[in-house]
């Protein structure tokens, strides 16, 4: 899935773009097929992985390919707008 709207998408459109989702439960998501669009820790927008697991839960972001994981906290910055 393409980002639509860069500015104003959810979180995850802000991240990274993917081909396919499911549903994982208590807001969960699993990604497939991702291109990061933008600075994740070491990794540079248009760098590819396998899958993404959204972990809401605790606010983690996995990223996976082949035989390797890497696991990231997220922690938000805010910008008011109105």
């Amino acid at each position: 899935m393409k980002s639509q709207n860069f500015d104003f998408g959810t979180v995850e459109n802000q991240i990274f773009d993917w081909d396919q989702w499911d549903d994982m439960g208590e807001g969960n998501r699993m990604f497939y097929n991702i291109v990061l669009i933008q600075l994740l820790g070491n990794f540079q927008a248009g760098t590819a992985f396998k899958q993404a697991y959204w972990c809401d839960t605790n606010s983690y972001l996995v990223l996976t390919n082949e035989n390797e994981e890497f696991v990231f906290r997220l922690r938000i910055t805010a910008e008011r707008v109105m």
